[in-house]
């Protein structure tokens, strides 16, 4: 009888923590989706001196985002190849390019979904 007891309090236990589980690894994984506007960057370059403007130029490859309140943040390798795609139908592909930037951010990279200049 003992041993049924604990195997209901057990079972209890797991059937109630199960769903908070859920829940909370949902709402982890969720990220929203946000906006921001600036310059676009070499990352390259950026990495190398964040002290420089680090103007994008026809060979980027990596490319980050100077925002208006004056963060850096990078793209992610699809967004890399999003921007580059995105400059290359432009007359304008090199210089101080502003544009605003769609996406989640992960850590201090975003992953970008939707890329439109300014």
């Amino acid at each position: 009888m003992r041993s049924l007891v604990i195997a209901l309090v057990i079972a209890g236990v797991l059937g109630l923590s199960g769903p908070a589980w859920a829940q909370q690894t949902f709402f982890a994984a969720r990220m929203d989706v946000q906006s921001w506007s600036g310059t676009l960057v070499d990352a390259g370059c950026k990495k190398a001196d964040p002290t420089k403007s680090c103007e994008v130029a026809e060979g980027t490859e990596y490319f980050g985002l100077q925002t208006d309140d004056g963060k850096y943040v990078s793209f992610d390798s699809a967004g890399n190849l999003q921007v580059r795609n995105a400059l290359e139908k432009r007359e304008k592909k090199a210089g101080a390019i502003r544009a605003s930037i769609t996406g989640t951010m992960n850590g201090d990279t975003i992953t970008v979904k939707d890329i439109q200049f300014l």
